[in-house]
């Protein structure tokens, strides 16, 4: 009479299973295959077709348990400010670049506005093309915070001519 290699009872020679506790009977002379290794599995099934693996670093918390995208929207969400928030506190690439095009870019359009509006048209006297340029200023800011806050989230090195150059540069320092 065969025992139960699991429960230890007496089972019929026929049995495929045990009557105890239910679990497969081995055949006569069979061993199962020994467990791998601690730490070492099976090797992952290999992606289907068409399958692109995500950029490096896509998905990944940060110490702040955001992911990248995410962060790198936030970049955007307070102009120059919430650019230079994350420049400190995030290292990855892509938010860095990010929040220094965002404190390029919107700081820059800021100056330009103080600019305009504190200096050179109050001493020219030109009012009506003061509110018409800081118009045409305040919607070119808008358009590009939109954009710039959807490429981010579709995890994007979008760059604006220019800017995006100069803060590719200074995010690798």
């Amino acid at each position: 009479m065969p025992n139960c290699s699991r429960c230890g009872a007496d089972n019929d020679a026929s049995a495929r299973f045990c009557k105890a506790c239910g679990s497969p009977m081995a055949a006569p002379g069979y061993a199962p295959p020994p467990p791998p290794p601690p730490g070492q599995g099976y090797p992952p099934p290999p992606p289907p077709p068409g399958y692109y693996p995500p950029p490096p670093g896509y998905g990944q918390p940060a110490e702040s348990g955001m992911q990248q995208n995410i962060a790198a929207l936030l970049c955007y969400v307070l102009g120059w400010l919430s650019g230079l928030v994350f420049f400190f506190i995030d290292k990855r690439p892509f938010v860095r670049f990010h929040a220094m095009q965002s404190m390029l870019l919107f700081g820059g359009i800021h100056v330009l506005h103080l600019v305009l509006s504190w200096v050179l048209f109050p001493a020219l006297r030109l009012w009506a093309l003061l509110f018409a340029v800081s118009g045409v200023l305040s919607l070119i800011s808008l358009i590009l915070w939109v954009l710039l806050m959807v490429k981010a989230y579709q995890n994007e090195w979008y760059k604006v001519p220019v800017i995006g150059d100069i803060a590719l540069q200074k995010s690798q320092q």
